[in-house]
């Protein structure tokens, strides 16, 4: 029962840690759209922050074990799979594009 409850305790940490990533994906598009490449290159730290963490509860012993248990483990994979996924966007594709949205101004592609 203990391990349930660890394991759920986890899984809320990866879901809170997914749900803040994914607002600051949100403030970031608004941002990308402004000339303040340091308020981008904040939030994209913000951001790593929380997908470091998703990362890190999803890759821990006890999910990778209750992953390998049937039914559950499917979607216990699938949250692993999504962390691991939005962890490397947010460590590579994102300070790319903020460097560019640097170089070029995004407000005059705007139409």
């Amino acid at each position: 029962l203990s391990l349930a409850v660890l394991l759920g305790i986890e899984a809320w940490r990866a879901q809170r840690s997914l749900t803040l990533a994914a607002d600051e994906v949100q403030a970031l598009q608004a941002e990308i759209l402004t000339a303040d490449a340091g308020a981008r290159a904040e939030r994209i730290a913000v951001l790593q922050a929380h997908t470091a963490d998703a990362v890190a509860v999803t890759s821990g012993s006890l999910w990778r074990a209750a992953a390998a248990i049937p039914l559950a483990g499917a979607t216990l994979r699938a949250v692993s799979t999504v962390s691991e996924v939005v962890d490397d966007l947010a460590g590579e594709a994102l300070p790319v594009l903020a460097e560019a949205a640097a170089i070029v101004d995004p407000t005059t592609l705007r139409r």
